[in-house]
């Protein structure tokens, strides 16, 4: 895996923070939950969620709409599916850890819904540091 050190770091957060030794991933999650979103909208960052040290660890592209909302991955309808298909393997969900590449969900307003947007390069670049750093500490 690649060391944390040599990815870049999101620029906007002061290197004093981000340079820091992060050991466990309540120090994680406590920086990724006080920077705003990179994008408009979100209504929260979506931590990782499961056990330290798991046997697997699924990476999503982003949170969805009820993520979002409940601010907790694989929640929505896809993470419904995830589930169906960890049990159709055998897997148990709670000896996994869940997590997104992206922290926060970006979106298109459409009426009432918010549509799914893809994340862009650069918007997966700013999160890579820490998506990194979680599955070390994990």
């Amino acid at each position: 895996m690649t060391s944390p050190s040599t990815i870049e770091k999101p620029a906007e957060h002061g290197t004093s923070t981000l340079d820091a030794d992060i050991t466990s991933i309540d120090e994680l999650n406590a920086i990724i939950a006080a920077a705003g979103p990179l994008v408009p909208g979100a209504a929260r960052a979506v931590l990782g969620e499961g056990p330290m040290h798991p046997a697997l660890a699924f990476v999503g592209e982003q949170p969805g709409d009820q993520e979002d909302v409940e601010g907790r991955p694989f929640v929505g309808p896809a993470g419904q599916l995830l589930t169906r298909a960890m049990e159709d393997a055998g897997i148990d969900r709670a000896t996994s850890y869940l997590t997104n590449a992206v922290k926060h969900f970006k979106y298109e307003q459409r009426g009432k819904r918010r549509l799914h947007q893809k994340p862009t390069t650069g918007e997966v670049k700013h999160y890579r540091w820490w998506l990194l750093r979680e599955l070390e500490i994990v």
